[in-house]
């Protein structure tokens, strides 16, 4: 089914008449289209995950079926899939859970968590040499990036309104890191809020 239609009378193209109608190219892309669809309605077909690889498989009904009983028998204790090399682009991937490349020491549940621990301890490392890199300081309270780019170092969070010293780091700037006179910056009003009475020794030697 092609859903290609004459604009004239409205009657449905057959593939025949796109044949005759078409180009070489315009008809390279259209069977490209087509295949595309019925790789993504059939449940028989995977698809290489590899980008810009058109690698294939269809799975025969045994095999369908034997992979779909893996899946019922390993509900409780896992299933580690099933291996399947591309004759395209030469790498191994899970036909279950289309992981790249293949996880044969562990199952598709455990792929799964190790692979989302390590995106995450990935993105925190990045996050921790852009802070060191750029001079940036997370939140205390929200986690949010601050970035100081001139002023005293009194610091407001424009997302939690957590206050603190930028060069020591106390609470409420509640340091002798600056001069009692400044208060805090809030960049959302432009107004200025009081520092709290309380003072504390700073961490750091002043110079």
């Amino acid at each position: 089914h092609n859903d290609f239609r004459c604009p004239c009378c409205r009657r449905e193209l057959l593939q025949q008449d796109l044949e005759a109608l078409l180009d070489d190219e315009a008809l390279s892309k259209l069977r490209t289209r087509q295949l595309e669809q019925a790789v993504i309605q059939a449940d028989d077909i995977f698809r290489c995950p590899t980008p810009d690889c058109r690698g294939l498989v269809a799975w025969s009904e045994d095999g369908f079926e034997e992979l779909q009983s893996r899946d019922r028998v390993g509900q409780e204790a896992g299933s580690r899939g099933k291996e399947w090399k591309c004759e395209i682009c030469r790498r191994t991937s899970c036909l279950r859970c289309r992981a790249q490349p293949y996880h044969s020491d562990c199952t598709c549940e455990e792929h799964a968590k190790r692979s989302a621990e390590d995106f995450e301890r990935k993105a925190e490392e990045a996050c921790m040499e852009l802070m060191e890199r750029e001079g940036y300081q997370k939140c205390k309270r929200c986690g949010i990036l601050v970035d100081k780019e001139k002023g005293c170092n009194n610091m407001l969070c424009s997302m939690c309104s957590y206050k603190w010293c930028w060069r020591c780091g106390a609470a409420d700037a509640a340091c002798r890191c600056t001069a009692r006179t400044h208060g805090f910056l809030d960049n959302r009003t432009k107004q200025v809020i009081a520092r709290p009475p309380v003072v504390q020794t700073s961490k750091r030697k002043r110079g």
